[in-house]
Parts: structure tokens; sequence; C-alpha cells
């Protein structure tokens, strides 16, 4: 299966206009029977525990341009 991750601008950041943040899909983009699948060994996290929450950030020099793409297309994934 393959999981497309969601790239949205992070509003939050005062800091840096471009930043981005990539996320993780909500819980009802995956079947019902990976919903319980263990992401996280050492943190007893499920697929349910982390499904909608940002994952990583974009690296400064990507992000401008796909600050630029977002306000033209409106969607990036990854």
């Amino acid at each position: 299966m393959h999981t497309e991750l969601n790239v949205d601008l992070e509003y939050t950041n005062l800091h840096d206009e471009n930043a981005a943040l990539v996320w993780i899909p909500p819980i009802e983009d995956f079947p019902p029977e990976m919903r319980q699948n263990v992401t996280d060994q050492s943190r007893f996290l499920i697929l349910c525990d982390i499904a909608g929450l940002p994952i990583g950030r974009v690296p400064r020099g990507l992000a401008g341009a796909f600050r630029n793409i977002i306000e033209l297309e409106g969607k990036i994934t990854a």
C-alpha cells in the first residue's frame, strides 16, 4: 500500500513564512485492518495514535518552492 503524506504550510511559524510540515493522513484514509499497526514499538504507538499529526518539516531549501505550489495548486503530497 502506498500512503501519500500531505504537505501544508506551518501557519503558526512566525520566523519563517515558508515553513511547511509533512502530515500523516487522517485515520479514515487507512484500511481498517491497518489502523492497529504498531508504528513505534519503543513508545507503544499505533497508527490510530499518530494519524492526522505532523511527522516532519520540509527542508528550508524546498519550503519556498512548496509554498508557491500550495498557493497556486492547493495541494502537495510526498
